[in-house]
């Protein structure tokens, strides 16, 4: 997942890489709203 966006003639973009939570129920919402990979750790 990614957005693209422009604000006053200046474009910016970001993508989503990973993310990370101890809690299973919560990385895997993460999954299903962001279409990026969740890692579950308890660091």
């Amino acid at each position: 997942m990614g957005v693209d966006d422009e604000w006053r003639g200046i474009r910016g973009t970001f993508h989503i890489l990973a993310g990370v939570d101890v809690d299973p129920d919560t990385y895997r919402d993460f999954e299903m709203l962001t279409g990026a990979l969740a890692v579950q750790m308890d660091l």
